[in-house]
C-alpha cells in the first residue's frame, strides 16, 4: 500500500481465505476507526470497518500460583527452670585439722 492523501492508502491486498488478490483503499477515519474497501474488478466490491478497543485485562494463568509469605512462627515458650540438683558428698576424705 502507498499513501495517496491524508489518512488514505491504496494498493493490493491478499485474502488467504479465498487465495485472491484485491485492489484496496484503506482510510483512517479517526484514531479509533479504519475502513478498508476492496474490489475484484469493477463489480465485486466490499467494505469492512474496524474499531479500536482496549485490551482485555489479563487473567492469571492456571499454572501460576501466588505464594504467600510464610506465617510467622509463634515465639518460643519460656523454659522452666530446672530444679537444682543436690550436691553429692565428695568421695574424697576431708583434710584433718592440724594442731
Amino acid at each position: 500500500m502507498a499513501p495517496t492523501g491524508a489518512n488514505q492508502w491504496k494498493g493490493s491486498i491478499y485474502n488467504p481465505e479465498d487465495g485472491n488478490t484485491y485492489s484496496a483503499t484503506l482510510t483512517m477515519m479517526s484514531n479509533n476507526q479504519i475502513t478498508l474497501r476492496g474490489c475484484k474488478g469493477w463489480i465485486l466490491c466490499g467494505e469492512r470497518t474496524w474499531l479500536r478497543t482496549s485490551l482485555p485485562k489479563e487473567e492469571p494463568k492456571a499454572e501460576e500460583q501466588i505464594e504467600l509469605p510464610p506465617s510467622p512462627r509463634p515465639p518460643p515458650k519460656p523454659r522452666r527452670p530446672r530444679p537444682s540438683r543436690s550436691l553429692k558428698a565428695s568421695r574424697m576424705p576431708l583434710p584433718t585439722p592440724r594442731s
